[in-house]
């Protein structure tokens, strides 16, 4: 059986399909702009004299 040209045989040649994904491996992150990274914010202190708690 000769399957070398699977379209040919269909009549209707057509181009190989191009993939979609070059590399089926994990995608590269891309590298991001360089930014601090804004940590947590500490705690503020609230001043127990402007509380209305105590007022």
């Amino acid at each position: 059986m000769i399957m070398q040209n699977a379209p040919v045989v269909f009549g209707t040649p057509q181009p190989p399909m191009p993939e979609p994904f070059p590399s089926p491996g994990p995608q590269p992150i891309p590298p991001q702009p360089e930014q601090p990274d804004p940590g947590p914010m500490p705690p503020v202190p609230e001043d127990p004299i402007q509380t209305p708690d105590t007022m």
